[in-house]
């Protein structure tokens, strides 16, 4: 009978005594592998094992190939705060209009207490318990010293007209007398010239008598002739004379006229000077009295009340503790206000790529979300929203604010109880879809996003048509 222990020992030295095949042997997990390989067949995997390593790599595989493919929602990530849409119903700091202390509050005044519009927080009290009766009286005085320089104004007003005319008058005078002057001497000349032929005439004679003198002529015809010519020169002389008096004369009378124009023309600017020193005379008076108006409205508006209706903190003064001067700040109001909207900051890099009427997608600080950058179909507690607005300048930092509005065809936003004036939000402006190896590659290269320009947006300006002419 054969051993089996025997049997079995010469099939395993027999196996260790064959040759080694030069060829690939799969290794199977069997028993004689385990013989041949003990410590490999210690750590031999099994076939499952195998197979699903296999089914994993390919799956692998598949996932690589298709998250190239797959659509990917390029978005410009963004930061804000949510504020209301009217600038006047933003956040509102209340400072102080005059100088004074803080004399009075609202009874129980409390951070976060709803106040309404011209209700009274505080009251300031002047430092000064006599200031607002010490510029009444002030106001007064000036009152009574702008009517007394008016009607100083007024008189020397009525003066200048009043010697303007009596100036004009007196040159009038001297211009009908430098006429009369003129007109003389100018006849004083026409009968010097008169005279001139007179005397020529009785000249000529006096020559035709001298040649007939003893011949033809008696003795005393030619004396009388003589005579004549004497006379005749006699009035010649007296006429140029005269011709020389009537010049002197007009030419004092001339100066003299010069004369009293200078003096006119300066006493003319010495009243207007005088009419223009009392103007500026009234008008300090008057820039006295608007600087009074205004310490006297100072002292009206010692009563502080809330500009709107609202809810009321930051209180930084204390009733009897504090002093003030006009600007401090004093309380802020929040304004009641549902319209609320997010401002968000946008990057240099991106605003060209945003338009009016843009999807967003908004998630609020105290609102659970889950946000799939990439994929904002199917985020969880983020909201949607439209821009409505782009600012047109930075805000000397290189960023742009955007503003965005709730859109009436998504979800409705939360109430005020999480959403008010102030809260944090973070928004993803929707661009355009791309391939996830595309974005990839953008990602890495440090690309900008890619805009469609067939987008349809409120910036977008047609290019104009040329009009067809028949």
């Amino acid at each position: 009978m054969t051993d089996p222990t025997a049997s079995k020992a010469r099939t395993v030295s027999a196996s260790l005594n064959a040759p080694i095949q030069r060829r690939m042997v799969r290794l199977r997990p069997t028993k004689g592998l385990g013989h041949r390989f003990p410590a490999m067949h210690l750590v031999r995997s099994s076939w499952f094992a195998r197979l699903l390593a296999r089914i994993t790599a390919v799956l692998l595989l598949g996932f690589v190939v298709a998250g190239i493919l797959l659509p990917w929602q390029q978005t410009s990530i963004c930061e804000g705060d949510v504020v209301a849409r009217l600038p006047q119903l933003r956040r509102q700091v209340v400072t102080s209009t005059a100088k004074g202390v803080v004399s009075k509050m609202k009874t129980d005044l409390r951070e976060g207490d709803k106040v309404d519009k011209g209700e009274v927080i505080l009251e300031l009290e002047a430092f000064s318990q006599n200031q607002l009766e010490q510029t009444s009286i002030q106001k007064r005085t000036l009152e009574i010293k702008l009517a007394s320089n008016e009607q100083i104004l007024l008189n020397l007003i009525n003066q200048v007209a009043t010697d303007t005319e009596n100036l004009k008058r007196f040159l009038l005078a001297f211009e009908a007398e430098v006429k009369a002057a003129t007109a003389k001497w100018r006849q004083s000349q026409a009968e010097a010239e008169g005279q001139k032929s007179v005397h020529d005439q009785a000249n000529r004679e006096l020559v035709v008598s001298a040649k007939l003198r003893g011949a033809f002529d008696p003795e005393i015809k030619y004396q009388q002739a003589f005579n004549k010519e004497e006379a005749e020169f006699q009035k010649l002389e007296k006429a140029r004379s005269a011709v020389v008096e009537a010049f002197e004369e007009m030419t004092s009378k001339e100066e003299s006229l010069a004369s009293k124009k200078s003096e006119v023309d300066t006493k003319i600017i010495e009243l207007s000077s005088k009419v223009e020193k009392q103007k500026s005379e009234i008008t300090i008076i008057q820039k006295d009295q608007q600087d009074v108006a205004v310490k006297i409205d100072e002292l009206g508006r010692l009563i502080i009340v809330s500009p709107s209706d609202g809810l009321i903190q930051a209180i930084q003064v204390q009733m009897g503790t504090n002093t003030v001067k006009e600007g401090d700040p004093l309380f802020e109001v929040i304004p009641n206000t549902s319209d609320l909207v997010v401002e968000l900051n946008v990057r240099g890099l991106d605003q060209p790529l945003i338009h009016v009427g843009d999807e967003v997608r908004l998630q609020f600080d105290g609102w659970p979300a889950i946000q799939f950058i990439g994929w904002p179909s199917v985020a969880i507690g983020t909201f949607g929203g439209r821009v409505i607005t782009k600012s047109p300048s930075d805000d000397s930092k290189g960023n742009f604010k955007i503003i965005v509005a709730p859109d009436p065809k998504q979800e409705t936003w939360p109430d005020s109880r999480y959403l008010r004036q102030g809260v944090r939000a973070k928004g993803w402006v929707i661009l355009q879809t791309v391939p996830l190896g595309f974005e990839v590659w953008r990602q890495i290269n440090g690309f900008p996003a890619t805009r469609d320009d067939k987008t349809p947006s409120e910036e977008k300006e047609k290019d104009p048509k040329v009009p067809k002419f028949k």
